[in-house]
């Protein structure tokens, strides 16, 4: 008797999970392709790294120097809820980068910063510890991001790690 309750329970698992499956989805396939429908319909603007703006003041800190002042998120019109979105490599992306989306993979990103954390002056910092045993050079770039979409990759300034 255990075995036919069991097996009547599975098989009612099942047909629900069949069910379940069938559902259809409450949005067109199409839906995301949409930019009038997702939030953060148009991209902001990228930042600029300042010119030799990565800088390794002490052995174990980076220090990346880069502008923001003309960027909005073209939504509202501010930059209040922008985040700026830090990228590196030990290899040169414009030579190594074998497809151009790989700017934005998450293998080479390394953290964030919100320009709600400035005063809004330029150029803004933002530092970050180093591994001591590391030597060699490192390529370095950002990009925004309002919630919804991430803009073009900023230009790329490279620091040799003695």
């Amino acid at each position: 008797m255990k075995n036919k309750i069991t097996g009547f329970l599975a098989a009612l698992l099942a047909a629900c999970v069949l069910v379940a499956c069938s559902v259809d989805s409450p949005v067109s396939g199409d839906y995301f392709n949409d930019l009038d429908k997702v939030k953060g319909g148009e991209k902001p603007g990228a930042p600029t790294i300042v010119a030799g703006g990565v800088t390794q003041p002490q052995p174990d800190e980076i220090k990346i120097a880069f502008q923001t002042e003309s960027i909005t998120d073209p939504e509202t019109g501010s930059n209040d809820n922008l985040y700026y979105l830090i990228y590196y490599w030990d290899e040169n992306p414009a030579t190594g980068f074998d497809d151009p989306r790989e700017y934005y993979s998450a293998y080479y990103y390394l953290g964030y910063v919100k320009d709600s954390d400035y005063s809004g002056t330029d150029p803004k910092e933002v530092s970050f510890s180093l591994n001591p045993n590391f030597h060699g050079t490192l390529w370095f770039w950002m990009t925004s991001y309002d919630g919804g979409r991430e803009s073009d990759h900023s230009n790329v300034e490279s620091i040799i790690i003695p």
